[in-house]
């Protein structure tokens, strides 16, 4: 559906564009007109940009104001946090740039799909399952969610207002007001954490089942699907070292860059809990490092001993195509109206005088 929708609205435009250029390569349509019609037809693509699902409401209506809870997490967005039950898909997260560990903009990668809708979702597990199976949702919380949850580097649990309070081991009451009770989980792995060991499995339905064992501890191990070189492997979780090192992140509201100030005791992984996709790139103290998968769908660099910054930045082939092509689009249209208006002045200066 998605995809169907992304070429109705584009086929409009593409349409309307291949209309202009036959008629001014038949000489229906003059250069002047030619112009005016195509600056408008792109014009009127992009202003359909970043319109959203309901453009005509004011933002005075549509944007709530910050409510103490809000502000809480505010406070502590350094780590992520899920809501139980569902709250609006992504309105926290959109509207106040929180982290937000569920997701409901779609495509949602696939990998990470199939990690939420196993430990944390599986009464959806997928997203035909009717309109609760769309959105990424914790539709339930137990011991056994708690644990994933801690593994993905979520801090926080925000419970609607009016609900029951949670008796479970590994939630502590850090705010409670009349617009959400919030609960931070204790022994959530850090967003960044510096790990000295790895377990390799023998491929994705391995590293699933190995993210579930009681004794993995995210801030300590990484499961990897390969041998990842310098790093000591491990056969169990109980068997890995205490953590490598620690790392920070630098504050900054771009979503495509994260900046981390990494110190490691020994060789170590910087893993990252955010999804590993193409078109990320990192560099340690400048110099361009790999990323690699690990806990399934999360992203991790390698790290030799010492203090070093770590940066990560998505940077997508698509992007680079895209910019070339428009270059060299506009050097294009460049030459043929310049070829243009030395064929006029050509043509002025052989006309016959009056």
């Amino acid at each position: 559906v998605n995809r169907m929708t992304s070429v109705v609205l584009w086929l409009p435009a593409v349409l309307v564009g291949a209309v202009l250029v036959w008629a001014r390569a038949s000489g229906r349509l003059g250069t002047k007109w030619f112009v005016a019609l195509a600056v408008l037809v792109v014009a009127a693509d992009l202003f359909r940009a970043g319109m959203g699902y309901n453009p005509s409401i004011p933002e005075s209506v549509a944007r709530q104001p910050a409510t103490p809870a809000i502000r809480f997490l505010q406070a502590h967005r350094d780590q992520r946090f899920a809501e139980f039950p569902q709250f609006v898909p992504n309105m926290l997260a959109m509207n106040y740039g929180l982290q937000s560990a569920t997701g409901y903009d779609l495509p949602i990668i696939k990998r990470y799909d199939t990690l939420w809708r196993t430990y944390l979702s599986p009464e959806y597990p997928t997203q035909v399952g009717g309109i609760n199976g769309l959105p990424l949702s914790l539709p339930n919380i137990d011991e056994r969610r708690i644990h994933l949850l801690r593994m993905l580097g979520v801090g926080y649990l925000v419970e609607a207002p009016g609900e029951l309070p949670i008796p479970l081991p590994g939630l502590k009451l850090a705010y409670e007001g009349p617009d959400a009770r919030i609960y931070r989980i204790t022994g959530a792995a850090p967003r960044a954490a510096v790990v000295g060991a790895q377990q390799v499995t023998d491929g994705g339905p391995g590293t699933l089942l190995a993210l579930g064992a009681p004794r993995f501890d995210a801030g300590r191990l990484a499961i990897t699907e390969r041998r990842l070189p310098g790093v000591p492997a491990v056969a169990t979780p109980d068997r890995a070292p205490r953590p490598a090192g620690a790392a920070r992140i630098i504050p900054g509201d771009d979503p495509d860059r994260v900046r981390i100030v990494a110190t490691a005791r020994r060789n170590a992984l910087l893993v990252l809990s955010d999804v590993e996709y193409p078109g990320w790139k990192a560099t340690v103290d400048g110099r361009e490092v790999p990323i690699s998968r690990v806990n399934y769908a999360l992203r991790a660099v390698p790290l030799p001993p010492g203090t070093h910054r770590v940066d990560f930045r998505y940077e997508p082939l698509s992007w680079t195509v895209g910019w070339i092509v428009s270059l060299v689009a506009l050097v294009v249209i460049a030459a043929v109206a310049a070829w243009d208006a030395a064929r006029r002045r050509r043509a002025g200066r052989g006309a016959p005088a009056a």
